[in-house]
């Protein structure tokens, strides 16, 4: 479990403070079945995107 102190401790990586600090008040504001629906959400968004990413290195390498 992410402690506070992890979550607001300085990072050399600004996205990672930032992705700390939205999980961090996503856990504060919602429900814990908002979370995990919106933790789903984002997981099958990525999978989409890692597979549209595949389809179009396929097509570009089909191509050359």
């Amino acid at each position: 479990m992410t402690k506070v102190a992890d979550i607001m401790c300085p990072v050399k990586f600004p996205a990672l403070l930032e992705q700390k600090t939205r999980i961090a008040g996503a856990i504060l504001n919602m429900n814990r079945s908002e979370f995990i629906r919106h933790a789903v959400q984002e997981k099958i968004e990525r999978m989409n995107l890692e597979k549209l990413v595949g389809n179009l290195e396929r097509e570009v390498s089909k191509n050359e």
